[in-house]
């Protein structure tokens, strides 16, 4: 299952990273709210809209340097304010590549 989420992720992102923009057949995909929270539910994740571990509101296409960087920043800034800033601008950008409109 995991495979074709990820692969609809790359498509709906254009093999793009969302930070750096570099294109990439192979670039990785990114769980926002981390998927360790998801499956242990640590935390509510329902209250950020995320149903589940494959949630495409949740996943975002990363480079190899920026999903680095990315998984160091949410050890760093912490889950609250990481996951509010990473969702909300994911969700911008799910919308607006749905509506046909460029980021």
């Amino acid at each position: 299952m995991w495979n074709e989420v990820a692969e609809k992720v790359r498509k709906r992102d254009k093999y793009t990273c969302y930070k750096c923009n570099v294109k990439d057949n192979s670039i990785d995909v990114h769980h926002i709210l981390p998927k360790h929270f998801l499956i242990s539910s640590k935390l509510p994740y329902q209250k950020y809209g995320i149903s589940n571990e494959f949630d495409m509101n949740n996943l975002i296409c990363l480079c190899g340097s920026c999903h680095k960087r990315a998984d160091n920043n949410f050890l760093n800034l912490g889950i609250t304010n990481y996951t509010r800033q990473m969702l909300a601008t994911a969700k911008i950008r799910t919308m607006r590549t749905a509506r046909g409109v460029k980021c």
